[in-house]
C-alpha cells in the first residue's frame, strides 16, 4: 500500500507508535498525506 501511495504523490508524515490495539497487540500506524496542489492525476 505504501508503494502505491508514494506513486500517487503522498508523503510520509510520520509513524504513530502503538496507535491501535488489535488481537491483544499494539500496532504502529503510518501516516501519509498529499496536498491538493501535489496530487497526480
Amino acid at each position: 500500500m505504501q508503494h502505491i501511495c508514494k506513486k500517487l504523490g503522498f508523503k510520509k508524515e510520520g509513524i504513530l507508535r502503538e496507535e491501535y490495539y488489535h488481537q491483544k497487540e499494539y500496532h504502529d500506524m503510518l501516516r501519509m498525506s498529499v496536498l491538493r496542489k501535489e496530487w497526480k492525476n
